[in-house]
């Protein structure tokens, strides 16, 4: 089996770029040996990409060891693309994460039936239909996905835990910043009755453009998704439009006729989804064809920590040094290692460390950086 710390490597470095990192994969088929290739080697096989070269060639292993270090405080399993644990359903899909982090004892996504609940944030009416859909579905023996949002998702993941279920959350952050951050309780929760996931390193960030990213990987675990409620612009559209992209069944809750609350669902049934009115219309689609994923056995829960003793650190050895190299404006990477005398490879190792922290970020549109707190 490969060492982990070269799947996080290669993961790390090719976070924006997964459709040439496929690629890279298919053509070398061990990311030890893509590790040790050389920028000749993988302009040789195609990767001609200026900014996944640089990062390609940047072998420090220091950001790699740090997510590994949190893994252990936080116990955070990593789950590689090529592993038995990933999500076959979703190692299939046209953009699948190289890795997945999870947190939490239940995974079952590999002999479950998985649903995804999801709706608006700021529902006016589908709160009490997604809890009695989510415990319903969870009686049935269905595991539920969603992404711990306000509103449909903690409804649909509070009802996994009143039908004593399997509950999946998928963040569009690192696995230790619950979002929103008044959901730390009900992420430790949703541990306890299945697991979170994301492709995010520790520490990330809920940025805006992680969730359109994030709801490929919620669609892609699920055998098929409800759209509980959505108005004619919500987010849930976007989790349901990756669905219907990956050949998954789209679920919608119409609402009235001419309720604004539900406008996103009723357009989706105009274009093709289908309508449920409950649980029940959900379940006879799958009974027939997935009678082995339906409830056998008693769940029993696990017991997780959200916090531990002493809450980690790891810092940079050279923050301090290349934050000086920042104070009079944003450099690139070659301008500080000529301030600080630091060798390029070994900068480059910190700088990502850095960046991930939000100590440090990238001038849009340029290949310089500069410092967290210059940012207005």
């Amino acid at each position: 089996m490969t060492d982990i710390k070269y799947w996080i490597w290669f993961a790390l470095c090719s976070r924006e770029k997964l459709r040439l990192a496929r690629k890279l994969f298919s053509a070398v088929g061990s990311v030890e040996t893509i590790y040790n290739y050389t920028e000749s080697d993988y302009i040789n096989i195609g990767i001609t990409d200026i900014e996944y070269l640089s990062k390609l060639c940047n072998k420090s292993m220091d950001a790699s060891f740090r997510e590994m270090f949190f893994a252990q405080q936080y116990g955070v399993e990593f789950i590689t693309i090529e592993s038995e644990k990933y999500p076959e359903m979703l190692r299939h899909i046209g953009d699948p994460p190289l890795l997945l982090y999870k947190r939490g004892e239940h995974y079952p996504v590999q002999n479950k039936l998985c649903i995804g609940v999801i709706g608006t944030r700021h529902s006016k009416k589908g709160n009490d239909v997604a809890f009695n859909i989510a415990r319903d579905l969870s009686l049935a023996g269905v595991s539920v996905v969603s992404g711990m949002a306000q509103g449909i998702d903690t409804m649909a993941h509070n009802g996994v835990f009143a039908g004593g279920g399997h509950s999946i959350a998928v963040l569009g952050s690192g696995v230790n910043r619950p979002y929103p951050a008044e959901n730390k309780k009900l992420m430790v929760s949703i541990m306890n009755h299945g697991c979170i996931l994301s492709e995010y390193p520790f520490d990330t960030a809920p940025l805006g453009y992680h969730f359109p990213e994030r709801n490929r990987i919620l669609s892609g675990l699920c055998h098929g998704v409800i759209v509980v409620e959505a108005p004619a612009r919500s987010g849930a559209l976007s989790s349901a439009s990756h669905a219907a992209d990956q050949g998954r069944d789209v679920f919608a809750f119409p609402g009235d006729e001419n309720d604004p609350a539900f406008a996103g669902c009723r357009a989706l049934i105009a274009d093709g989804a289908k309508k449920v009115g409950c649980v029940k219309d959900i379940l006879e689609e799958y009974k027939s064809a997935y009678p082995q994923f339906f409830k056998t056995k008693t769940f029993k829960q696990s017991n997780a920590y959200f916090e531990i003793p002493d809450s980690p650190t790891y810092e940079s050895p050279f923050s301090d040094i290349i934050l000086g190299a920042l104070k009079d404006g944003p450099k690139t990477a070659g301008e500080i290692a000529e301030i600080t005398h630091l060798p390029l490879p070994k900068l480059n190792g910190h700088i990502t460390l850095l960046e991930l922290e939000g100590t440090i970020i990238r001038v849009p549109g340029t290949q310089a950086f500069m410092s967290g707190d210059d940012i207005l």
